[in-house]
């Protein structure tokens, strides 16, 4: 209940301190998470000589961090026209 409440509020335009808060804290997982990818798949393929086949679940921490990564410049994006406006006040 308590985070559907906080989804909510999330989500309207108002918080975009709360969304952009919450990128960060997406980009931060996702970084690493294909850092790991890539240190992992590295060393399969260094210790077996093995050739890995890049399937959809290597490529989610990726999309991931592309995804918020847009989310980010277009929440920014919005943040400067709305105080543009206000200037225009």
């Amino acid at each position: 209940m308590v985070s559907e409440a906080f989804l909510k509020k999330c989500v309207k335009q108002e918080n975009r301190k709360i969304q952009i808060w919450l990128i960060i804290m997406g980009v931060i997982p996702a970084i690493s998470l294909t850092g790991l990818l890539g240190y992992y798949s590295y060393s399969i393929i260094d210790k077996y000589n093995a050739s890995i086949d890049p399937g959809l679940k290597m490529i989610f921490p990726i999309l991931i961090l592309v995804f918020n990564i847009l989310a980010y410049f277009g929440i920014r994006k919005d943040e400067r026209l709305v105080k543009s406006y206000d200037r225009l006040r």
